[in-house]
């Protein structure tokens, strides 16, 4: 989510300052299905904090034994570094629909047999 906002990659990188981790902002379009969209589609910034998924992802096998603990201890950190220089700031930073979910297609919304915008609760979960 840091094309949510202009101020998301410098609360990102300072607050992930010292800690293990490695960005990917790369692959961020795929932020749909996770918890911090429908605040995206409120028009209010997000970041999306992630581990890489595994080959267990979304499956049965998908236990306990998969949680990389020292990652989580990292990403707790950087979230909560992030959350305290978000409290701390004087104005909301400003929103950016910097991935195009808000903004309709060539002017108009797409010609779809559903309503458009599709309610977030029945957007399709990939």
């Amino acid at each position: 989510g840091s094309k949510s906002s202009p101020l998301m990659p410098t609360i990102a990188a300072r607050s992930a300052e010292g800690l293990d981790l490695r960005f990917d902002t790369e692959h961020e379009e795929f932020f749909d299905r996770s918890d911090q969209a429908v605040f995206y589609y409120a028009g209010i910034p997000v970041l999306f904090l992630n581990t890489d998924e595994h080959i267990d992802y979304h499956t049965p096998n998908d236990t306990w034994s998969n949680i990389e603990y020292h990652s989580l201890e990292q990403i707790t950190l950087m979230a909560r570094r992030a959350a305290g220089m978000l409290a701390d700031l004087r104005e909301r930073p400003a929103f950016v629909d910097g991935y195009s979910r808000l903004t309709p297609l060539f002017g108009r919304p797409p010609q779809l047999l559903v309503p458009w915008p599709v309610p977030f609760h029945e957007r399709l979960d990939y």
